[in-house]
């Protein structure tokens, strides 16, 4: 013990600290020498964050070195006080005739066998008396004294072993910090894509553990830190470094020839293994696909990033047609064929491994990536060409895929489902920004063909994927966000919206089976219109042209004319449960329009002129609808009969829908619940009838009634004055306006409503909304 010493440990504290301070200066050098360059534009954004990413993650090495200095000190100081005072100690034990051991066991020297027989051959008792006293002190202070230095002895073995663990952790936390991610090159992309696929480069079969050193750096690899996923939500842009692109493209490169045998990689792992390996290689693919992605040297990924199999998968036409042999149906000769041209789906076998193999990525990099473009353009066009049967439907000529019509449907589901997450890829495909890189051959993309084919397609209930694509819209977080996913959310709403609308009459009369018979496209995909309208619901204030709140999205472009508003409205007027959920959507929107205009009367009137325009368009839409029921065939009418009566049930208020504003709702507007509730007693109710008279019944609902409207801007007028309440006593309760106390006296309350400071200007405002055929947009 008296050799210790902790001066290697300060040593190595010391060299931590100057190590750290050495990491530090090379970062801020990094970041400063870009954050000087004279340049500027999105290129210039990429370097700036990925110099701050880089910074970043050195800053997370120096942290934890110093962390594990200022521990070395911490353990050494504490350490070498402890053995000191046990030297000390054990010395001056020594000293006064005791002995202390290895294990600390101190043990009294005293000759007391001389001092009894001196003590005896002169008869002397008291002597004897006191060398046994102190041989009882003694031998009770060499058991404290044991007790204390063991104490200090396991206390100082504590120190170590928490100190050797601290070490390991430290020094652990580090090397996931760097070594992956540090060992990334082309040369050891080549080599681990090698190990991975079951023979190394050598020709020798890998052993476990260099499968798992291979696995661990294309994890590293395949991965973006939080702050780069936060910069491509947030900006669109970011950077990663050079080492990790490099590592990726050879990655890509050393993938198999067909995208059906992806599943070959890591193939001998254990199931855990292998699918996290099948992760690694869809991450590898969204990432060196995202053009959003770029690396201090100016590469930059995107579509042509892509290995050429995937490449060519996701831009060239997928369906084309073949002859097949038939037996006609009307044929008396059992031996009779003809050729009958049908719709083939190409490469089958790739799209079902792509789909498998991205399912198992991490689905929050669905962040701007050409994959997730390619898949949305792809499925829109194969969904415009596969039809629902109720025969089993032969789109490819590979004879070993039985139930062809079903595996090819859960493959055109999938797709979808993929790239549903990425809201900017989504964006895109509805805009048509960006769509070019899914084009081959020079072609344009057309966002409205595209949009067409999954709008249009007979999808399944059990099949997600068209309405995963756009549900993320009602999303509040996403609507009232100010930045990137709040532009992306509005532009994306506007663009759906005003597809529906552009095209409401070819939606409300859709030929189907090709034998001249019609139906809207609410009873050919109820599921979708249900979906599409919970998705608008939040947005409906925007398209009317109400001005900014709180409660909208902030980047939704409005309507120029009413009648585009109602256009859209009767699209989703086509099924039951995506009427009722337009029309109490509406409904509520006005009355959220008139609080805000009651609390702030002297503000923007858009708000009434909104409402106004809103509540027109509801009752003009439904009309158009029923107007194109009774255009359609008996076919399509008798398919609306059924679902206006079988799915009058599904019939919700959307109050929830709209961020924020559902306590408010629930105050304000008692008569949306009381409606479906069926209360005959309150305008609005009524019971289903369970045919087309629903929808009668419910359009007749959206007549004009400028009640509810003046209730809600009393209501928060009176917020907002609470002196003004007294004259409203009789039509309260619990602090706010009773929708029955009005509905049983709505003269005198109207009187009162007319008596309201600047009440005038709502009700000429909404007057003029309900009159006007042009909107009152935002300005942009």
């Amino acid at each position: 013990m008296s050799a210790a010493n902790f001066a290697s440990m300060r040593s190595s504290a010391s060299a931590l600290d100057t190590q750290a301070q050495s990491i530090d200066t090379n970062a801020d050098n990094l970041t400063s020498t870009f954050a000087g360059a004279p340049w500027a534009g999105a290129a210039k954004n990429s370097a700036d964050h990925r110099a701050e990413e880089e910074r970043r993650e050195h800053r997370k090495v120096s942290t934890d070195f110093r962390a594990l200095a200022k521990s070395l000190t911490s353990d050494a100081d504490r350490m070498e006080t402890l053995a000191k005072g046990l030297v000390r100690d054990a010395r001056a034990l020594e000293d006064n005739m005791f002995s202390v051991s290895d294990d600390w066991t101190v043990r009294d020297l005293y000759n007391y066998e001389l001092g009894f027989l001196v003590a005896d051959a002169n008869d002397d008792a008291a002597a004897r008396a006191q060398l046994e006293k102190l041989q009882q002190q003694r031998a009770h202070e060499a058991a404290n004294e044991t007790q204390h230095l063991r104490g200090q002895a396991t206390e100082l073995t504590q120190i170590d072993q928490k100190s050797a663990a601290s070490i390991n952790a430290h020094l652990d936390t580090i090397a996931k910090l760097t070594p992956a991610s540090a060992d990334l090159s082309k040369t050891r992309a080549t080599q681990d894509m090698a190990t991975l696929s079951g023979k190394n480069l050598d020709g020798s079969s890998p052993s476990d553990a260099q499968k798992e050193a291979a696995a661990e750096r294309l994890h590293a690899a395949a991965d973006l830190s939080e702050g780069t996923r936060d910069a491509l939500r947030s900006s669109g842009e970011a950077g990663i470094s050079q080492q990790k692109f490099d590592y990726l493209k050879e990655v890509a490169a050393k993938l198999p020839d067909k995208v059906s045998n992806y599943d070959d990689v890591g193939g001998d792992l254990s199931p855990e293994q292998h699918r996290a390996v099948q992760g690694d290689v869809a991450d590898t693919m969204r990432i060196l696909g995202n053009p959003s992605v770029s690396t201090l040297n100016g590469d930059r990924g995107g579509m042509d990033k892509l290995p050429p199999n995937v490449r060519t998968l996701l831009t060239e036409s997928p369906t084309g047609t073949r002859s097949v042999s038939r037996h006609p149906a009307d044929a008396k000769n059992p031996n009779t064929t003809e050729s009958v041209a049908t719709v083939e789906l190409k490469r089958f076998d790739d799209w079902r491994g792509l789909t498998n193999t991205l399912g198992a990525g991490d689905q929050d990099l669905r962040l701007g990536s050409d994959v997730d473009r390619g898949l949305l353009k792809q499925g829109s066009e194969i969904a415009g060409q596969v039809t629902p049967s109720t025969a089993a439907q032969e789109y490819t000529a590979d004879s070993r895929i039985p139930n062809q019509d079903i595996e090819v449907r859960k493959t055109l589901d999938a797709m979808l489902n993929n790239a549903s997450g990425d809201h900017q890829a989504v964006h895109d495909f509805v805009t048509g920004n960006d769509m070019k890189a899914t084009i081959s051959g020079g072609g344009e993309y057309n966002p409205t063909d595209h949009l067409r084919g999954i709008v249009e397609h007979q999808w399944r209930p059990d099949e997600l994927g068209a309405r995963n694509t756009f549900d993320w819209l009602k999303d509040p977080a996403l609507i009232t966000d100010q930045g990137h996913q709040g532009v992306l959310t509005g532009e994306t709403a506007t663009g759906l919206a005003r597809y529906l609308s552009s095209n409401a009459d070819s939606l409300n009369h859709l030929e189907v089976h090709g034998g001249g018979e019609y139906t809207s496209m609410g009873a050919v995909n109820p599921q979708l219109t249900q979906s599409l309208a919970n998705d608008l619901v939040p947005h409906l204030g925007g398209l009317a042209g109400m001005p900014d709140s709180p409660l909208s999205n902030h980047f939704v472009s409005g309507f120029e004319q009413r009648e585009q508003l109602s256009d859209m409205i009767g699209v989703f007027a086509g099924d039951p449960g995506a009427a009722q959920t337009i029309h109490h959507g509406t409904q509520d929107w006005i009355r959220v329009a008139a609080f805000e205009a009651g609390q702030h009367p002297e503000m923007d009137t858009g708000f009434a002129s909104g409402a106004g325009s809103l509540q027109q368009a509801l009752k003009d839409g439904l009309a158009d609808q029923y107007e194109a029921i009774q255009q359609n065939s008996d076919y399509g009418k008798a398919i609306h009969d059924n679902q206006w009566g079988a799915m009058y049930d599904t019939a919700s208020g959307a109050a929830s829908l709209i961020p924020g504003v559902g306590p408010l709702v629930g105050v304000i507007s008692p008569e949306a619940k009381l409606a479906l509730q069926g209360d005959p007693d309150i305008p609005g109710a009524g019971a289903p009838t369970q045919d087309l008279r629903d929808l009668a019944q419910l359009q007749s609902r959206s007549g004009v009634n400028s009640l509810p409207p003046q209730i809600a801007w009393t209501d928060g007028y009176l917020q907002q004055h609470p002196e003004a309440a007294p004259q409203f006593e009789n039509f309260m309760t619990d602090g706010h306006l009773d929708w029955i106390k009005v509905h049983n006296d709505p003269k005198v309350f109207t009187d009162l409503f007319a008596q309201m400071p600047e009440s005038d200007k709502w009700k000429t405002y909404y007057d003029g909304g309900l009159q006007a055929d042009d909107l009152n947009p935002k300005p942009r």
